[in-house]
């Protein structure tokens, strides 16, 4: 079965910007960890990754 997140997992894992920061990772700081909240992509990715975790913590409440 596949939903909407498996979808952009797997575009976002097929990413060649991601294979070269793989192979060569960069080096980020506080200073460059803010500048990145600048990117459009950066502000999405991170509001998926937000989500994500409210959903994991809502799910927790059954266990």
């Amino acid at each position: 079965m596949s939903t909407d997140l498996v979808d952009v997992m797997e575009r976002g894992l097929q990413d060649p910007a991601l294979d070269k920061a793989l192979l060569e990772p960069p080096k980020i700081g506080l200073g460059g960890l803010l500048k990145q909240t600048k990117d459009e992509d950066f502000q999405k990715g991170m509001g998926i990754m937000i989500e994500i975790l409210k959903a994991l913590g809502r799910a927790t409440k059954d266990v």
